[in-house]
Parts: structure tokens; C-alpha cells; sequence
């Protein structure tokens, strides 16, 4: 009966340990719409948008503007930092200002249902 109590002991603590999976989301994505322009309110055309989140539990977004700049598609409501990923010959993703290339850019966005983003990387 010892055994029995002492092995179930061990089991119950072993089943609390190693790596645990995170909380799903309970709330859905909402819909994303914007435009990007560069500076001078040119538009941002054929480039990407990768939005990525502030905090924990979100994962990253990412938009192909048109030639207008515009975009849509669908995000988890948050704040994001945002930058720009295309072609580095082409004569867009070269008019960027280098502050939005990259990962390392620190620009932030927030996500909110019905919103429209206007996305300006001046």
C-alpha cells in the first residue's frame, strides 16, 4: 500500500513537469485594411508589411501592399512594431528610409477591430 501511495506521488508531481503549452487564444482575428506610403505620400507599392507583436502570445502578420499601397488581410487585435521587406533592387524598397528595413525597425502600430491603418514611413 506504501508503494502504491509513493508511486502514484511520484507520478502526479512528474505530470506537472517539462514544457507546458501555452494558453490557446480565445479571442479571433480581426480585419486588417491599410495603405503604406513613402515619404513625400508616394505609395508604398509591392512591398511587405510584417507586423510584429509587442507582446507575448501573438504571432506576427504579414500584408503585400498593391501598387497603390494598399493591403489587407487579417491580425490578432495589439500593439505591433512594424517594418518593410521587398526586393533590394527594386526602386521602392530603395526609396525606403533605412529605419524601416528590418527587424531592428521600432515603429509601432496597434490592431484594433474596424480600424484602417495608414502606415507612413517617413
Amino acid at each position: 500500500m506504501i508503494r502504491s501511495t509513493i508511486l502514484l506521488a511520484v507520478l502526479l508531481a512528474a505530470a506537472g513537469c517539462g514544457p507546458s503549452t501555452p494558453p490557446a487564444r480565445t479571442d479571433s482575428m480581426v480585419p486588417v485594411t491599410g495603405t503604406a506610403t513613402l515619404p513625400g505620400g508616394k505609395p508604398a507599392a509591392n512591398l511587405t508589411l510584417v507586423l510584429l507583436p509587442s507582446g507575448s502570445g501573438t504571432l506576427q502578420a504579414q500584408f503585400n501592399t498593391d501598387k497603390e499601397g494598399k493591403f489587407k488581410g487579417e491580425a490578432f487585435a495589439g500593439e505591433y512594431t512594424y517594418f518593410f521587406e521587398g526586393k533590394a533592387d527594386s526602386a521602392v524598397y530603395k526609396a525606403l528610409p533605412p529605419a524601416y528595413k528590418g527587424a531592428s525597425a521600432d515603429h509601432k502600430v496597434t490592431v484594433k477591430a474596424g480600424d484602417t491603418l495608414s502606415i507612413k514611413a517617413e
